[in-house]
């Protein structure tokens, strides 16, 4: 489940990059763009969606450059990037329905699980207090 948070903050990520694009347009993407570009187009490498990430390539290759088809490629992109959000969503919903078939409520244990994940990170924490003031003594 946390993996699925994570492709869905660079789905986010990644709509945010092309809306901001199409509103400012190609031309006025800087370095900084760019480099978000490419560390999403990796990011998109790395969690198997290598469609997406070879259509943010060509659109990086394109915007350097200063192709007149970068524009197709980024509503391509941009329609890309709907569906597999789509599709993700179907296939999450449908993990979730299939474990409840099973007698099991996926929703309550990803939130326990959660819990234990922010509990043990607050021992930790405390943890560190402790030895930080035991140090000031």
């Amino acid at each position: 489940m946390l993996e699925t948070l994570e492709i869905v903050q660079a789905i986010d990520h990644l709509h945010k990059s092309f809306d901001d694009l199409i509103l400012r347009g190609l031309r006025s993407a800087g370095s900084e763009d760019l480099n978000v570009l490419s560390m999403l187009r990796e990011e998109f490498e790395r969690i198997g969606a290598h469609h997406i990430a070879d259509l943010i390539g060509a659109i990086v290759d394109g915007i350097r450059a200063d192709d007149s088809k970068t524009a197709a490629y980024l509503f391509r992109a941009q329609a890309s990037l709907r569906v597999f959000e789509r599709i993700l969503t179907l296939e999450t919903v449908g993990g979730i329905l299939q474990a409840m078939d099973h007698g099991c409520d996926p929703i309550v244990e990803a939130e326990e699980s959660d819990d234990e994940e922010s509990d043990a990170d607050e021992s930790e924490d405390f943890a560190e207090m402790d030895g930080e003031d035991d140090d000031d003594s």
